[in-house]
């Protein structure tokens, strides 16, 4: 038997009900160096990351189509969904049309020990603009398919990150 008077919220109006009382200043999230996960493969200085939101593992796609840090309101952590900000609105061209953009949220990185910001919207997978990692975190991206490599993420102290592929797509 349903209970008409009951109304499941979408996700974004859970984000503007917890938003509504008032724009909260950003609180950065730090995480203990002890919770970054790593083994070592091949070479010294090539290292495999497993990212971990939490107790549930959160895999970003590494997209080099988007312009920005993208995720969905399901996917933030309890804390992180303290730290979701409005932003001046904007409007996103996507596969499914244009998307109103609102909210942004600071997330830390454990893969890659550093933050950044994503866009909150509605039904995106967690993904992160390779243009921005390039751009902004100083990161060289390569994939070598002469070699049979795996495409990898160098980052600014030289460590190199090996991304794993779904369906032909690098994630961390």
């Amino acid at each position: 038997c349903e209970n008409s008077a009951r109304k499941t919220k979408t996700p974004e109006e859970e984000m503007d009900d917890a938003l509504s009382s008032a724009d909260r200043p950003f609180t950065p999230s730090i995480n203990k160096v002890s919770d970054f996960q790593s083994s070592e493969i091949r070479k010294q200085s090539m290292v495999r990351f497993l990212y971990y939101s939490g107790e549930e593992s959160r895999r970003f796609i590494i997209d080099s189509g988007a312009s920005y840090h993208l995720i969905a309101w399901r996917d933030l952590t309890a804390k992180e969904r303290k730290t979701v900000v409005k932003v001046e609105p904007i409007e996103l061209s996507t596969a499914n049309g244009v998307v109103p953009v609102k909210h942004e949220v600071r997330i830390y990185l454990r893969a890659f020990r550093f933050s950044i910001n994503a866009y909150v919207i509605k039904d995106v997978p967690p993904i992160l603009s390779l243009g921005l990692l390039v751009l902004e975190q100083g990161m060289t991206f390569n994939w070598d398919r002469e070699k049979g490599s795996e495409p990898t993420l160098k980052l600014k102290n030289g460590r190199v990150a090996a991304l794993p592929l779904g369906c032909n797509v690098p994630y961390v």
